[in-house]
């Protein structure tokens, strides 16, 4: 019913046009109609009298506003990751619906984007997602923002993860953060670690702290070895690796690191794990948004074992 980002997009125009072509009332063709290209392709061609667009309508509520006023650049992008939308959904611990790239839905009454009435100096330290989206969010509120990222690119870890296959969509989000965060006058500092003398020169009013996680490193004898690599530094070519290789933890970093190898002509000879069954990582209940990705790699069912970590 709602295709991960596997699927290409605006799959199924072709399937609207077959029925279409067979019958005589309105035909409305839906699913991973993401932009406003992909719709108006879809209805010039006839492959569709109308188009249905959900997701993306989570992701950014004034799309058709911005469509019909020209600004496309403006759209939240949809990444269709499934998680906080139709995962939330069929979650009994949730049900109800968020989006990864727009937090404000079903809390609009709450989140809002009022002018501040008090001014502030504002440093966010950490350019991944969260450091990107409340930058730029502080800026629109008229908050004098300054970000700094230690490294040398931004989109920190969500950047890594649009390299394995099918994945740059999550580019969107970075770019969408970088381009309104620029217009609203946020200043972006690369190659800047923040430091105690820094906060201390810049007197922020107020710190945002958006490191992110670090990769974790199990206490496993041998695990210092030149022969062990984290799969981050991977997948993003600090390192690189064998045609052969074991890859312990089969959630998605692990999945989508043998992917990444397979698709670079590496083989992964095993994927082991102290879990059952594959892990996705994902909410919900239905059919895993990832299952593409085991269509794409068939030794991971059979190459699982359980204790790893013990």
């Amino acid at each position: 019913m709602s295709a991960p980002e596997d699927v290409p997009m605006g799959f199924n125009a072709n399937n609207a046009e077959q029925i279409k072509e067979g019958i005589h009332i309105p035909v409305i063709a839906i699913d991973r109609i993401n932009t406003p290209e992909i719709a108006e392709d879809i209805l010039e061609t006839g492959k569709a009298d109308f188009v249905s667009i959900s997701r993306q309508s989570l992701a950014e509520p004034e799309s058709p506003n911005k469509v019909k006023e020209g600004k496309i650049s403006e759209i939240t992008p949809c990444i269709n990751c499934l998680q906080f939308c139709m995962g939330y959904m069929t979650d009994p611990k949730h049900l109800t619906a968020c989006c990864l790239v727009n937090p404000r839905v079903g809390h609009e009454g709450e989140y809002k984007f009022d002018e501040a009435k008090v001014k502030k100096n504002v440093m966010v330290v950490g350019s991944g997602p969260a450091g990107l989206y409340a930058a730029y969010v502080a800026a629109k509120r008229g908050h004098n923002v300054s970000l700094y990222e230690a490294q040398d690119k931004f989109g920190g870890q969500f950047r890594i993860a649009t390299l394995p296959p099918c994945k740059s969509l999550l580019t969107g989000p970075l770019r969408f953060c970088l381009q309104e965060g620029r217009k609203y006058g946020v200043e972006h500092h690369l190659n800047t670690t923040v430091t105690k003398e820094l906060v201390e020169e810049k007197k922020p009013d107020v710190v945002i702290l958006a490191t992110g996680a670090q990769q974790v490193k199990p206490h496993i004898e041998g695990i210092d070895g030149a022969n062990v690599l984290m799969a981050n530094d991977v997948i993003e070519g600090k390192v690189k690796a064998g045609r052969h290789n074991l890859i312990a933890g089969a959630g998605l970093v692990g999945l989508e690191c043998a992917d990444f190898l397979r698709e670079r002509g590496g083989r992964v000879c095993m994927i082991i794990d102290r879990l059952p069954t594959v892990n996705y990582g994902v909410f919900g209940v239905g059919p895993p948004p990832r299952a593409p990705q085991l269509d794409r790699n068939l030794l991971y069912p059979r190459c699982l074992h359980r204790e790893v970590y013990r």
